[in-house]
């Protein structure tokens, strides 16, 4: 038996949650689904940890399913699925205020052919230029960002990401570009 916690949730609340199993004797598996389910069921992307991790994947694989275990101490598998929605959730928030905007400026089918084609070209080396750019060129990319916010203001449309971007440059310029870990490793 394992009682595996699928629900979305901080690492700390997944790890509170292991050590209540743990005093009750029962393995429990921090699982996090990678993708949505509809059409996949059982073959849903999903990472779990915790003392009954290594049990839930076993169990779940067998029946087709594709869980990574990613570690032993419950919260690693929510850990990683809350930083990858900083991208999965943050994206679709930047592309709707693009997008309202070039509505408002009958813009919406040119950017939106511009986007899919900026997007689906999207790989490792455009990625690494994003990041690696960010550092070099943040005063300019705050100055530009700043233009944007104008026009935003001019048409009323609401601009929280605009205003989130432009905060996260100029942190940039003032501390320079946050330590991701792969820079040390030559991945940026």
């Amino acid at each position: 038996m394992v009682y595996a916690d699928l629900a979305t949730a901080s690492p700390r609340l997944k790890q509170e949650l292991g050590d209540i199993a743990a005093g009750e004797q029962v393995p429990f598996a921090d699982v996090a689904l990678m993708a949505p389910v509809p059409g996949r069921g059982m073959a849903t992307p999903a990472l779990a940890s915790g003392t009954g991790a290594s049990v839930f994947a076993d169990a779940i694989n067998r029946l087709g399913g594709r869980v990574e275990v990613v570690g032993e101490e419950a919260g690693q598998a929510a850990a990683r699925k809350l930083m990858r929605s900083i991208v999965t959730k943050g994206l679709p928030a930047l592309l709707g205020e693009a997008l309202e905007l070039a509505a408002a400026r009958n813009d919406a089918e040119w950017l939106w052919r511009h986007l899919v084609n900026e997007l689906t070209a999207l790989d490792e080396t455009m990625i690494r230029r994003l990041l690696g750019g960010t550092g070099q060129h943040a005063g300019r990319r705050v100055a530009e960002m700043e233009a944007v916010q104008e026009m935003l203001a001019e048409l009323a449309v609401p601009a929280p990401m605009t205003t989130a971007t432009i905060e996260s440059l100029r942190r940039v310029v003032a501390h320079g570009t946050p330590s991701s870990g792969l820079r040390d490793r030559k991945l940026i």
